[in-house]
């Protein structure tokens, strides 16, 4: 999905998460959609043995509900405010990016969501 001149890739599946990958620099990828809010932050790697041809994604477990900070269950009891749900509920289907006439990207998934990303 990138320019000429970039070199990265977003992708989406079966995990319900959009992620951006950066063959340059492992540690400019990042998860764009699907991380649970007291999920952390997965790290990214490009082992040297492969050099360069394999980039791996370290996801975290979601912690127990004894680890979780008391003000944080709230929220994950679904009590309370709760911020407007930024995961797909089923896999992701399809990613495409349009610069008309600002550089958007629109996501959707089966189960029949669709999302502008800026």
């Amino acid at each position: 999905m990138s320019k000429s001149n970039e070199s990265h890739l977003i992708t989406g599946g079966t995990d319900k998460q959009i992620r951006f990958w950066d063959f340059i620099s492992p540690t400019k990828c990042y998860t764009v959609s699907g991380l649970e809010p007291s999920q952390q932050k997965p790290t990214y790697d490009a082992p040297e043995s492969f050099q360069g041809k394999l980039f791996v994604s370290y996801d975290t477990d979601l912690p127990s509900t004894d680890a979780i900070v008391q003000a944080q269950l709230p929220m994950r009891e679904g009590r309370g405010p709760m911020p407007p749900a930024n995961n797909f509920k089923d896999a992701i289907v399809d990613l495409k990016t349009i610069d008309i006439p600002i550089r958007l990207m629109i996501s959707s998934s089966k189960d029949g969501t669709v999302k502008l990303w800026r």
